[in-house]
């Protein structure tokens, strides 16, 4: 996940409520694993408010001695494409390797080709290519700070390994509009109810909430581009999962909910429901 000022994207943020304070649960440091991650093929579907399809997608992940690589893709129907790549390993911490993000075409306000490596524990480069529209490209390359829990891509598997009930404070690389680390607090808001047939289950609804800083919050709140909270649902029984997402993909943008979907078989128009 990362914010830009100008056209933050998702991995995401947002919220209205105000929920239970935060745990002190070691806010520096990289996440603790509780829940290994794995070989994943996952189907996902981007929509609006109203449930309008906006965007097919797949999520594709590959585990091997501990290393994991995971892709979400998002394919729109106006040939838009939403891709971000996270390569991260799992020895005991989460701790990001590499993140690549691109975004293109009509669905967004100009195109971007992002990406942080890690270089040391402390340290990464980035890249990082935006191109208005009828504009030319423009690209910067650079040192950043890189901290043990930068969670760029990882914030849903960062969410899924927290205590049951409680948040905690991660850091991310966003765009200001040059790479900046910033934190994102992720606050439980609650327990809510979902079913599934005649099964009901118990979801954590989460607040993403991006904190600037004092100097670029200000002029990020005066010029009207401060990067609204977005919510994050994960189920919470026996093995946390994902639920729904609903935030927007760029600053200034509509809000998108991301959810689970099923293909359709070829040939059965049973299972394809839209």
């Amino acid at each position: 996940m990362r914010i830009d000022l100008k056209t933050w994207t998702l991995g995401g943020l947002l919220a209205f409520a105000v929920g239970p304070a935060l745990s002190a649960e070691s806010p520096s440091t990289a996440m603790p694993v509780r829940y290994s991650e794995g070989v994943v093929h996952g189907f996902l579907t981007l929509s609006d408010l109203n449930g309008k399809v906006l965007a097919k997608g797949e999520l594709l992940q590959t585990a091997k001695d501990g290393d994991v690589q995971g892709r979400m893709v998002f394919h729109f129907n106006d040939g838009s494409l939403s891709e971000e790549t996270t390569v991260f390993t799992q020895r005991g911490v989460f701790s990001l390797q590499s993140y690549h993000q691109v975004q293109r075409g009509p669905a967004f306000p100009r195109d971007l080709d992002f990406k942080v490596t890690r270089t040391s524990a402390t340290t990464g480069t980035y890249q990082v290519t935006t191109k208005p529209r009828d504009e030319k490209a423009d690209s910067e390359t650079g040192k950043l700070d890189l901290p043990p829990d930068a969670s760029n891509g990882l914030v849903i598997p960062s969410v899924k390994n927290l205590s049951p009930g409680k948040g905690r404070t991660l850091h991310l690389v966003a765009l200001a509009p040059g790479p900046k680390v910033i934190e994102l607090e992720i606050n439980p808001l609650g327990e809510e109810k979902i079913t599934h047939g005649n099964s009901k289950e118990t979801v954590i609804r989460y607040a993403l909430h991006p904190k600037l800083g004092a100097l670029l919050g200000t002029a990020a709140k005066v010029i009207g581009k401060y990067p609204p909270d977005q919510h994050l649902w994960m189920a919470n029984q026996d093995a946390p999962g994902f639920v729904k997402f609903e935030g927007s993909m760029y600053n200034d943008g509509p809000v998108w909910r991301i959810s689970l979907a099923a293909p359709c078989m070829t040939g059965d128009a049973k299972s394809c429901v839209e």
